[in-house]
C-alpha cells in the first residue's frame, strides 16, 4: 500500500479493454486523462472511469470487489454494477449512464465559501499553499475545483477571515497508541492529508479517514472508526450499497 503506482504505470499494465479519454468537465477545469472501461453490449450505455491521480490508495473498492485494483484497473469480466464508484469517496472511480453521472450513496460534503468575506486582494494566498491537492487557487478571490478537494479542512484552517467552511462526508476518531508505536515513520509519510505530525498525534481536523496509517502500521497502533454522512437514493439495488458500506465499517 506504499507504494503509489504513477499513472503512466497503470497504462503500461493495463491489457483490458479501456480507451483513454478527456472529460468535458476535466478539459475544461483540468485538462487532464482517465482511464475508462465501457462495455459495448450494455444496454444502459455505461461508462465506468478511473483517475489514478485522485486515487488516494484507501483500498475501499478492493476491498468490495475482486474485479478492480487500484493497481492494474477493471477486470475484463466488469460488468459496471458501480458499487466501486458508490463506496470512491475520493472521486477517482466514476459511473456514467447516458452520459451522466450517477451515483446510489451521495456522501454529505461540500465547500462553502463565503465570497464577501474572501480578502483574496489582500491576504498571501493561504488557503492556496495549505490545500495538498492543489484545489485551491487564487486571482482576486479563491477559487475551487471540488472534484480535486477530499474534505481536508487545511484551507479553511489556513483562512484568517472565515471565509471558507468545508463539511466532511466522513468523521470518526483515529489514535495512535504510544505503548505500541515505535515511531518509524510510515503513517507520517503515507498520509495524503498529513494529518499526523513528526511528533506522531493526529490532526483530525485534517483527517480524510482513507485508513492508509492503518494499514502501514506494522505493530497495530493505529486504531480508526469512521463514520460516513450519506444519503441513499431509491433504487433496487440501494440495499447491495448499504451492505457494502456495513462491511467497510463506514456506517
Amino acid at each position: 500500500m506504499l507504494k503509489l503506482t504513477k499513472k503512466a504505470k497503470i497504462e503500461d499494465n493495463l491489457k483490458l479493454n479501456f480507451n483513454v479519454f478527456e472529460e468535458k468537465k476535466a478539459v475544461k477545469k483540468i485538462g487532464k486523462k482517465v482511464l475508462i472501461l465501457k462495455k459495448k453490449d450494455t444496454r444502459l450505455s455505461r461508462v465506468i472511469s478511473f483517475d489514478p491521480d485522485l486515487c488516494v490508495r484507501c483500498g475501499r473498492c478492493e476491498e468490495i470487489c475482486d474485479l478492480i485494483s487500484v493497481k492494474y484497473g477493471f477486470d475484463e469480466k466488469c460488468y459496471l454494477c458501480g458499487l466501486c464508484a458508490d463506496v470512491c469517496l475520493y472521486n477517482a472511480i466514476k459511473l456514467y449512464e447516458g452520459g451522466k453521472r450517477v451515483r446510489c450513496v451521495k456522501p454529505i460534503a461540500k465547500i462553502v465559501f463565503e465570497e464577501d468575506f474572501c480578502k483574496g486582494d489582500e491576504c498571501n494566498g493561504e488557503c492556496v499553499r495549505a490545500c495538498p491537492r492543489k484545489a485551491v487557487s487564487k486571482s482576486f478571490k479563491a477559487s475551487f475545483i471540488e472534484e480535486l478537494c477530499f474534505y481536508c479542512k487545511r484551507c479553511e484552517k489556513a483562512c484568517e477571515h472565515d471565509a471558507i467552511e468545508i463539511v466532511k462526508p466522513l468523521s470518526g476518531v483515529v489514535e495512535i497508541d504510544k505503548n505500541l508505536c515505535d515511531e518509524c515513520g510510515k503513517c507520517y509519510y503515507v498520509c495524503p492529508s498529513k494529518a499526523i505530525t513528526p511528533n506522531f498525534e493526529v490532526v483530525i481536523d485534517y483527517c480524510i479517514f482513507c485508513g492508509l496509517c492503518v494499514e502501514v502500521c506494522d505493530r497495530n497502533a493505529v486504531k480508526m472508526k469512521v463514520k460516513l454522512n450519506f444519503e441513499v437514493e431509491d433504487v433496487p439495488w440501494k440495499n447491495s450499497r448499504i451492505e457494502a458500506l456495513k462491511r467497510l465499517g463506514l456506517i
